[in-house]
């Protein structure tokens, strides 16, 4: 934390790594890349159409191991899943049904997972502790609909968080 942070100000982990994973697979978009856009959380939310191909990173849920306490606080290791979501257009297959969009899905799936699968958050990026690499969870079709295919790719992140104790139990 710098000086003018407080427990209560200092950046979210999860969201730091979202960002540094959004950095991380922005080299896959532009002209001659797979993906025209790789747009992290509040981008996705203030998008109303999206261009395909398209890469969102959105962080989907967090869970929580118990709690480590001692003199020195608490400490929690905390588990983050991180979607990556893929919408590609189908114009001429609007059921997802013809080998030329599975395909495409799997030219498109292929750069992600391969630049993510054991990538590690920077600690220097500002990530607290060491962060585990990243591991696949799981995948799947979220969308066949008017000639678009979304897939979503779940990814986990372990990282650890802090907590003093209040000054008045020291």
């Amino acid at each position: 934390m710098t000086r003018l942070e407080t427990p209560h100000t200092a950046p979210d982990p999860g969201l730091l790594i979202c960002d540094a994973l959004t950095e991380h697979l922005a080299p896959l978009a532009g002209p001659g890349r797979p993906f025209r856009r790789v747009i992290g959380l509040l981008d996705a939310a203030a998008e109303t159409t999206l261009k395909p191909p398209v890469l969102a990173v959105v962080p989907a849920a967090f869970s929580a191991g118990p709690n480590r306490t001692g003199r020195a606080g608490a400490l929690q290791e905390v588990t983050l899943t991180i979607a990556t979501t893929i919408l590609i257009a189908a114009p001429d297959d609007p059921r997802g049904r013809k080998t030329r969009s599975r395909g495409r899905l799997a030219e498109l799936l292929g750069p992600v997972r391969r630049r993510l699968l054991g990538w590690c958050p920077d600690p220097c990026a500002g990530v607290p502790g060491r962060p585990a690499p990243l591991a696949l969870v799981s995948g799947r079709l979220l969308e066949i609909e008017a000639g678009r295919v979304v897939w979503q790719d779940e990814w986990a992140a372990k990282y650890w968080i802090h907590a003093q104790p209040p000054e008045d139990t020291l």
